[in-house]
Formats: structure tokens, C-alpha cells, sequence
């Protein structure tokens, strides 16, 4: 990780710890959040860089907060819509891989396991706020692979729009 992503995910996991600690969400739920923020805050980082979210970043979030979600004994409800709608981009992603990137959908999947009920939310938000930015960014010219917008950004501040709205 570069120095930058690793600031980012430092203050994001601050963040998100913050909000979680101001709701009384417990320690587990502090320790959720900041995992959430810290992955989001890194792979928004390397997203806008590079143009790619690592699986260094995603999957060992991921794997984290799932063996939470299963210790804490969580209802499969809480998550089941942000499952699906990161299985709908994952799915996306390997179909059409110039549409959206795998990382996006394993991001998905950390916001679903991180935000748990508010994830549908979040991921609403995050990719309505890339459709917004990228309508206003590419409707002057014709559209291009070099003008692609990266939606791990989007992901991770509709994520934090979830958890404060």
C-alpha cells in the first residue's frame, strides 16, 4: 500500500469508527464500521490513482466482516439487498468488464457486509452519485475508455451518506 492509501484508510476507519461509537453501536459494531471505512477510504484512494481497487484491499475486508456478521449471529435479512446488489455488479463485472470493474463489485460486497441494513442505501447513493457525475462529465464530448469514472469513490461516500443520513 502507498502512504497515501494507507492515510486514507486510517482516516476513514476513524470516521467510520466515530459515526458507529456516536450511534452506541457497541464495540463490535465500532470495530465493523472501521474495517468498512478503512477498505472504502483505501480502495477510493487507489481507484482514483490507478483506476483499479485491489484485492489486497477488498477481499481480506470481505473476509473480515463476514466472519464478524457470522460470529455475532447477525439476521441474514440485514444484508440480504446489499448482497444482491453486489452480486448484481460483481455479475455485471464479469459480463461486461468494460462497464464496471470487478474491484467495484467486491466493494459492494464490503459495503453489504460493513453497513449490514443501511447498505442498500449506501450503494444507492454511491451509484447515483457517479451516474449524476458522470451524465455532467461526459455529456459535453463523446464518451471515451481513456473518460471512464471510477465508482469506488462513489461507493465509499454513499456509504458514509448511509451511516449519517
Amino acid at each position: 500500500m502507498t502512504v497515501r492509501s494507507l492515510l486514507a484508510a486510517v482516516v476513514g476507519a476513524a470516521i467510520f469508527a466515530v459515526v458507529a461509537a456516536s450511534e452506541a453501536l457497541g464495540a463490535v459494531g465500532i470495530a465493523r464500521l472501521a474495517i468498512s471505512g478503512g477498505a472504502l477510504a483505501a480502495a477510493a484512494v487507489f481507484d482514483l490513482s490507478e483506476r483499479r481497487i485491489p484485492n489486497r484491499v477488498t477481499l481480506p475486508a470481505a473476509l473480515v466482516l463476514l466472519a464478524i456478521w457470522g460470529a455475532t449471529g447477525a439476521a441474514s435479512g440485514r444484508i440480504a439487498a446489499g448482497l444482491a446488489i453486489a452480486a448484481v455488479l460483481i455479475a455485471i463485472a464479469l459480463i461486461r468488464p468494460e462497464a464496471i470493474g470487478r474491484g467495484d463489485g467486491k466493494l459492494a460486497l464490503v459495503v453489504a457486509l460493513g453497513l449490514l441494513d443501511k447498505a442498500l442505501v449506501g450503494l444507492a447513493c454511491g451509484i447515483v452519485l457517479a451516474a449524476i457525475f458522470a451524465v455532467a462529465r461526459l455529456a459535453p464530448r463523446s464518451a471515451t475508455r481513456a473518460s471512464a469514472i471510477p465508482l469506488g469513490p462513489f461507493l465509499a461516500l454513499g456509504a458514509l451518506i448511509a451511516l449519517v443520513a
